[in-house]
């Protein structure tokens, strides 16, 4: 793996390019077990990077998904490409607004960090479900193709493409006609009140 992946190029001939890519890169390993450990640990601080920014995203907080981005980081989507900070925060404020919440997670999840330690690859798959505005709920798959790079101790994305391969609508859950009454509860706290009741269908 070179000290700086450069998978611009292919990442703009197909979809499935800069997945062989990184997939078939071998993980660098190194010989001492002081850096091998530092190692693990920054492939784990890639992974946590990568679960903040969907923690952050689901929640609504643009502050809190502006801190996984270097300053002039590059995302790149369906409706296209955005450039540096303010660039970025406009596309999640625009996203955050179109829904009341959303719940995404990620699988298939290859990190690849670099001889020298300081830049990565990421890939993902991501599946999606939004309660939109006005009320209608829909869900879909994609893909996370990323470039995250350390400075100053930290890993922030220095690239985010993502795709959005298929969509589809959802429907509300059927009320069932349950055969018996469900138990008392010990208590009256449940975890209805964390979203609040105004965000549940």
């Amino acid at each position: 793996m070179s000290d700086k992946p450069e998978l611009i190029n292919v990442m703009q001939e197909s979809m499935w390019g800069p997945f062989s890519d990184i997939v078939s890169l071998d993980a660098t390993r190194p010989t001492s077990l002081e850096d091998r450990i530092t190692r693990l640990e920054d492939e784990q601080a890639v992974r946590d990077l990568h679960s903040k920014y969907t923690y952050f995203y689901d929640e609504g907080s643009v502050d809190g998904v502006m801190q996984v981005f270097d300053k002039d980081c590059l995302v790149v989507n369906p409706r296209g490409t955005y450039v540096g900070h303010s660039a970025i925060r406009e596309n999640y404020e625009y996203l955050i607004s179109t829904r009341r919440y959303s719940f995404h997670t990620t699988s298939n999840v290859v990190v690849r960090i670099s001889a020298k330690g300081d830049d990565a690859v990421m890939t993902s798959f991501l599946i999606g479900t939004n309660l939109h505005r006005p009320a209608s709920a829909g869900a879909m798959l994609g893909t996370y193709v990323d470039r995250i790079r350390k400075t100053e101790g930290r890993w922030l994305f220095v690239e985010r493409r993502i795709t959005s391969n298929f969509r589809y609508w959802l429907s509300s859950y059927p009320t069932l006609d349950l055969p018996a009454p469900a138990p008392k509860p010990t208590r009256e706290e449940n975890t209805r009140g964390w979203l609040g009741s105004q965000w549940l269908l």
